[in-house]
């Protein structure tokens, strides 16, 4: 398992650049807890999610923290009050949603690994704010480092034209 989970970290750190000229080796780390909501815990996830929101659309325009695409996902989950993990490298920001099966909800994170669409691709990991949800993987986003651009832009997406590389949704859930 340390064999396996240095690896891990060594390949983040090394691939871990967004879209476009990237250089700064970071990469975003969260622990989300993940799992069975009760009414008290389904509530105080709904209220961290809308701080996310929040803060994801109060800061359209802006250069956040270093300018990394994580870093404007991290920045929304502290504001929100979720806890930071303990273990540097790793992106999971919840469970995970599929897609296909689950509606897209405001809050999620969005992470690409490699992902080419049309018009539009990603070196190695890029990730992304939801703020608007929908069927069937189209949405919209706010993000950061896309387009050359290091500050929070939006960005629509139809994840049904993907057509190479990965994408993974998460949702944040408290216990």
């Amino acid at each position: 398992m340390k064999k396996y989970f240095t690896v891990a970290i060594l390949l983040a750190v090394y691939s871990a650049s967004c879209v476009g000229n990237n250089t700064d080796s970071k990469v975003g780390a969260v622990k989300a807890k993940a799992g069975g909501d009760t009414t008290g815990s389904a509530n105080r996830t709904e209220e961290a999610i809308a701080r996310v929101v929040k803060f994801a659309r109060a800061h359209k325009g802006k250069k956040v923290g270093d300018g990394e695409c994580w870093a404007f996902a991290d920045e929304a989950y502290k504001a929100a009050g979720i806890r930071q993990s303990d273990r540097p490298g790793i992106r999971v920001w919840g469970r995970v949603v599929n897609w296909k099966k689950e509606a897209v909800r405001p809050g999620d994170i969005l992470e690409l690994r490699g992902a080419v669409f049309p018009n539009f691709w990603t070196k190695t990991y890029h990730t992304a704010v939801i703020v608007s949800g929908g069927e069937g993987g189209k949405f919209k986003t706010l993000e950061q480092n896309i387009y050359g651009k290091r500050y929070v832009i939006g960005h629509q997406y139809d994840l049904s034209k993907l057509s190479k590389g990965s994408v993974t949704v998460y949702r944040f859930e408290y216990n």
